[in-house]
């Protein structure tokens, strides 16, 4: 999965994509949406909880997730996920809590 997200500096609202590509680097599926602009750091955790969820709902059980953002990254990893005010950390923490292989 490769995502990101995007503020506009005119408007106020974020944008978020990603895509998904087989281990050959063929395109599987895509997504985007609009969102109420927010703080960078919870724009890409929604980009995450975003690609993890479709990626469930689609039943790819391996995935590689791309992220620029090394603290939002660090915090999945450290665990910090669980205890936090942000619910798309939480939400993100249970994806990553099934049983499935992933990659960061």
């Amino acid at each position: 999965m490769n995502s990101d997200g995007t503020m506009s500096l005119k408007d106020d609202y974020a944008s978020i994509r990603g895509d998904f590509r087989d281990t050959n680097g063929q395109w599987l599926c895509g997504y985007s949406l609009k969102m109420s602009k927010e703080t960078v750091f919870r724009i890409e955790a929604r980009v995450i909880l975003e690609g993890l969820h479709i990626t469930w709902e689609k039943s790819y059980r391996q995935l590689e997730i791309e992220c620029d953002n090394a603290l939002l990254v660090e915090s999945f990893l450290a665990g910090s996920a669980t205890n936090s005010n942000l619910v798309e950390l939480r939400l993100i923490n249970g994806y990553l809590n099934r049983n499935w292989k992933l990659r960061f």
